[in-house]
C-alpha cells in the first residue's frame, strides 16, 4: 500500500445469500478490476485501472457497492489511477450511499489532477483525500 504498511488478508467478496454462482461471477468482475484488503474492520479497495472513467465505472459501481455494504470505514487507493471522470466520480459517490449508517469513503494516493476535480466538484467533504493508508486509516 502506499505510504506505509496496512497488513491484512485479502478478503473474498462473497456475502452470505449469494449462491456459489454469483461468488464465483463476482469474484472473476473483482480479480480484474480491484485489489482487496481487509485489517481490522477497514477496507481498503484499490482499482487496478489507469482512467476511471465511462469505460470501467458501470463494471467498477455493482464491485464497490457490494464491497462497501454496510461497512463503517472504506478507503480506495487511486495510486494505479491517472484520470477520472463523472462516472468514476458517480461511481464513487454511489458507494458511498451503500456504506452503513455513520460510514466514510476515505481517498488516498490521488493524483494532482483527481485531487483537482474533486476540489472543483465540490466533493472535498464527501471524498475526503489523505495522502497514504496509515493516515486515512486513523480516526
Amino acid at each position: 500500500m502506499v505510504g506505509g504498511t496496512f497488513e491484512g488478508t485479502s478478503g473474498s467478496i462473497a456475502r452470505s445469500g449469494g449462491g456459489e454462482q454469483a461468488r464465483e461471477t463476482l469474484n472473476d468482475v473483482h480479480r480484474a478490476l480491484v485489489e482487496v484488503d481487509d485489517a481490522n474492520g477497514v477496507l481498503v479497495v484499490t482499482p487496478l485501472v489507469r482512467r476511471l472513467d465511462a469505460e470501467c465505472a458501470p463494471q467498477l459501481r455493482p464491485v464497490l457497492a457490494h464491497l462497501v455494504s454496510e461497512r463503517r470505514l472504506v478507503i480506495v487507493c487511486l495510486s494505479h489511477v491517472a484520470s477520472i471522470d463523472c462516472s468514476g466520480l458517480a461511481a464513487l459517490v454511489s458507494a458511498v450511499k451503500r456504506l452503513g449508517p455513520g460510514g466514510e469513503l476515505r481517498l488516498v494516493a490521488a493524483c494532482d489532477s483527481v485531487r483537482s476535480l474533486i476540489s472543483a466538484t465540490h466533493l472535498d467533504d464527501l471524498l475526503p483525500v489523505f495522502d497514504d493508508v496509515v493516515s486515512a486509516a486513523s480516526p
